[in-house]
């Protein structure tokens, strides 16, 4: 007979040898064992908040590009609201040009001066004359000048009492 395998040839009975495991020292093994777990455990609590930092990060980027993208959103319509806002006004610009020029006709004037106001035109007899000398003038600027200087003397007066 040959033998292949020596692990498994027996010499002697056929009865099972009991399986003998040598004793170890628990305490050191399972110091070990709790080292490992440990390191283990805290790799993974490392990963763990490097996922969710990179989560946070992430949805902290998309608000913040959203929130600006709304931005130029509102700002773009303010531009476009105010563009139109600009032609029209430009618009109304040129129909008040046109509406001064046709009130600056002076045959336009007279027809609704005649027709809707019912004036009339004046006559030799109607006429009244004034006398528009620089003169008149001047003395009443200077009239009102000395009333004014008047009521302000009076008006301090009337302050340094009270």
């Amino acid at each position: 007979m040959i033998i292949t395998e020596k692990e498994n040839y027996i010499n002697g009975s056929t009865v099972l040898a009991p399986q003998f495991e040598p004793k170890r020292e628990k305490k050191k093994d399972d110091k070990l064992e709790k080292q490992t777990e440990i390191k283990n455990r805290n790799k993974r609590v490392k990963n763990k908040f490097k996922i969710l930092r990179n989560i946070a990060l992430t949805f902290l980027v998309g608000v913040i590009l959203i929130g600006r993208y709304s931005k130029i959103y509102n700002l773009q319509k303010q531009l476009n609201t105010t563009g139109q806002n600009i032609n029209t006004l430009n618009k109304e610009n040129e129909n008040l040009k046109v509406e001064l020029v046709k009130f600056s006709n002076v045959q336009y004037i007279e027809e609704i001066a005649t027709k809707k106001l019912q004036m009339v035109k004046p006559t030799k007899e109607s006429i009244i004359y004034c006398d528009m000398k620089k003169e008149i003038f001047k003395y009443e600027n200077n009239a009102k000048t000395e009333n004014k200087s008047k009521e302000n003397t009076l008006k301090n007066l009337l302050k340094d009492l009270f």
